[in-house]
């Protein structure tokens, strides 16, 4: 018995990918899988068992672990630095959220969001430049161990935009969406 139709646009958002790269993958129109979405259309049988095959087939591979997974190159910021400090390092790496670490154990976040946010609702723009990561930093993204499994991280994917992954502690790695999506399509 297939999921409900719902399902397919919950599943792809959880992925991060667009109606256009689920469409491809699946062997449908993009149309399809927009009107189904909209509730427009109800696809044919063959048609959703497709899409839902596809995201099965997504599901991780028994035995790899976060540490198969991660990015290993991170950045990372100190709560002693500034706002604007971090501001231009995401602005440079291209990325959107940074985690704050101490001795290499994340203990918060900054991301675009939270800066954003905080200086619509605060001083001049120089002077909250000037601010220390830890007076406005947020609470640290998820963390696993290097060794957790792929399902433990997708199910944290479907409520972070990223997860930190640990080994004793210490910050060795980071997983977005992105990197899981990239991972399962390697079998595609």
């Amino acid at each position: 018995m297939l999921p409900e139709l719902s399902e397919i646009r919950r599943r792809r958002a959880a992925l991060g990918i667009s109606q256009a790269a689920l469409a491809k993958n699946a062997g449908v129109s993009q149309s399809l899988v927009a009107k189904t979405e909209a509730g427009k259309l109800v696809p044919s049988y063959e048609n959703a068992k497709r899409v839902f095959d596809f995201f099965e087939s997504l599901r991780p591979e028994a035995g790899l672990t976060a540490k198969d997974v991660m990015s290993k190159k991170v950045k990372s910021i100190s709560p002693s630095a500034s706002v604007k400090a971090a501001a231009m390092m995401m602005k440079r790496s291209g990325i959107s959220q940074l985690p704050v670490v101490v001795d290499g154990r994340p203990v918060g976040t900054v991301s675009e969001r939270l800066v954003i946010d905080r200086m619509q609702h605060g001083k001049n723009l120089e002077e909250f430049g000037a601010t220390p990561l830890g007076q406005i930093m947020d609470d640290t993204l998820p963390a696993v161990n290097e060794d957790a499994p792929l399902d433990a991280v997708s199910a944290l994917l479907e409520s972070s935009q990223a997860v930190l992954v640990t080994k004793k502690g210490i910050l060795c790695g980071i997983i977005s969406r992105s990197d899981l999506f990239g991972q399962m399509l390697k079998k595609h």
